[in-house]
């Protein structure tokens, strides 16, 4: 509280700005900072973003060319452990809604 401003408000604004780059962590903001101020990358990361936003707020467990790494926070894992959860069960069943409505329609009995 240095300069007299909050440490949630630094981290909204960090997060603002990771959108408006397009990254999903700190560490690759930097990174790309880094790569801009050392020459490498000849566009500032502003200049550098994706003109099509992502298709899901969740960063993919898989990982990229863009984020080889997995930086998934605690949040993300949970979300995703969530979304497994529930997305396991429900398809599940319609795979099986399927299996029978395939038997029905073919007037296969099953055992």
């Amino acid at each position: 509280m240095i300069l007299g401003v909050s440490t949630g408000h630094i981290n909204n604004l960090l997060i603002e700005a990771k959108e408006i780059i397009g990254v999903t962590s700190r560490f690759e903001a930097a990174r790309q900072f880094a790569a801009y101020e050392t020459g490498v990358d000849s566009l500032h990361p502003v200049e550098n973003t994706s003109s099509q936003p992502p298709l899901s707020p969740l960063p993919s467990v898989l990982p990229t060319s863009k984020a080889p790494n997995n930086l998934l926070t605690l949040k993300h894992v949970v979300a995703w452990v969530w979304i497994i959860a529930i997305a396991t069960p429900v398809g599940m069943t319609v795979a099986v809604m399927a299996v029978v409505a395939l038997e029905f329609m073919l007037g296969i009995k099953s055992s």
